[in-house]
């Protein structure tokens, strides 16, 4: 099977990632509330 190599610009990245105002809030969110719960049920004893 033949690979296809596709790059971005750098001009084409920037534009994806300034069309979504938030595109990271979500993302780190997520990770925050599961990296808290999973130290609060650590702390509880429940792992």
């Amino acid at each position: 099977m033949t690979r296809k190599k596709s790059m971005l610009n750098v001009e084409e990245i920037k534009a994806a990632l300034t069309s979504q105002e938030d595109f990271l809030r979500p993302l780190v969110q997520k990770v925050v509330q599961d990296v808290l719960e999973a130290e609060m049920a650590e702390a509880l004893g429940v792992i």
